[in-house]
């Protein structure tokens, strides 16, 4: 632990790491020059990686959570302000929203990477996987000529062109040729 701070700068430090976006801005939200920055924002890091060895890591999730949590609540306090404002900036409320959901996300994701979230695939993809999975060779052709039928449905009506860059008539063409292969 570097004793040439006080716990108030290593905290400044820490607070100025959080929400500062370089070292120039990080050194003026801690009150130091930015010859001085470095110094204390090494300190602070190893501090902070001292602390986060000795947690566990649902400590540490748990911790990302709180803090994840808490800027949805100072997103939610902007939105506010954004709406209450004699002309809203509609545009930064939906940003505002965009941003929380983010962070909901990240908070999904981060859990089930590390194990603490359990992740189930779609309802939907179990079920058609289990389905053509059950099926023989020939239902499961059918199953992906109905599938291919429909796509050319689709995209006949006026777009003419698939997403890969084939043309409708391209593709129509192949169905055609396999369609003889296989009488």
């Amino acid at each position: 632990m570097d004793e040439r701070w006080t716990s108030k700068q290593k905290a400044l430090g820490l607070a100025a790491l959080a929400i500062g976006t370089n070292d120039e801005e990080c050194a003026g939200l801690a009150g130091l020059s930015r010859e001085k920055w470095p110094e204390l924002k090494a300190a602070v890091l190893e501090e902070e990686g001292e602390r986060l060895e000795g947690q566990s890591d649902r400590e540490v999730y748990g911790e990302y959570v709180m803090r994840q949590t808490a800027i949805q609540a100072d997103l939610a306090e902007v939105r506010k302000n954004f709406e209450g404002a004699e002309k809203p900036n509609q545009m930064a409320v939906v940003g505002c929203l965009r941003a929380r959901s983010e962070i909901h996300d990240k908070i999904l994701k981060v859990g089930q990477d590390m194990g603490f979230v359990r992740k189930e695939p779609d309802r939907q993809e179990i079920g058609i996987s289990a389905e053509v999975r059950a099926m023989d060779d020939e239902e499961r052709r059918e199953w992906f000529e109905a599938d291919r039928r429909e796509y050319f449905q689709l995209y006949e009506g006026g777009r003419g062109a698939a997403p890969w860059g084939r043309t409708t008539a391209q593709l129509r063409e192949a169905a055609r040729r396999e369609e003889e292969l296989d009488s």
